[in-house]
């Protein structure tokens, strides 16, 4: 290999690590941000949930219907780019009456009935929410 091949390669491997550690960089500065900004949406969560009992409203019961309401919005797709990963168990619905054997009327009604009631409790939520005027941005 002559010298000006050798220059070459190690102009290109230069570069490469140039690359890689600008990238590097960014992600570091990015985690920092991202850790900086859950600190103040923590506060403020925080600061929120202190005053619910001056509204009359206990914390825990304010705590598990704003997750509710919020995974309802993450599960419909209306907040992109968020997923959501564990956070409260789901709600079990009320047993329906149990069928009697060949009874696939009461069956269907009883499966039907419970479909209809996680949609109902979204609608309930994102219409709450349209009314505050949050939802709007939600979809922007």
């Amino acid at each position: 290999m002559s010298l000006k091949q050798e220059r070459f390669m190690d102009l290109s491997f230069l570069s490469q690590a140039d690359t890689v550690t600008i990238k590097y960089e960014l992600a570091k500065a990015a985690v920092e941000t991202a850790r900086a900004n859950l600190e103040t949406a923590k506060q403020a969560y925080d600061d929120l949930l202190a005053q619910a009992d001056s509204y009359g409203i206990p914390k825990a019961k304010l705590k598990k219907l704003t997750e509710d309401r919020v995974q309802a919005l993450l599960d419909s797709g209306l907040l992109s780019g968020v997923k959501a990963e564990g956070g409260s168990r789901p709600v079990e619905g009320k047993r329906g009456r149990k069928a009697s054997r060949g009874d696939a009327t009461s069956a269907e009604a009883t499966v039907e009935t419970k479909a209809n009631a996680g949609t109902e409790e979204e609608s309930e939520s994102l219409n709450a929410l349209d009314s505050d005027g949050d939802l709007g941005e939600a979809r922007a």
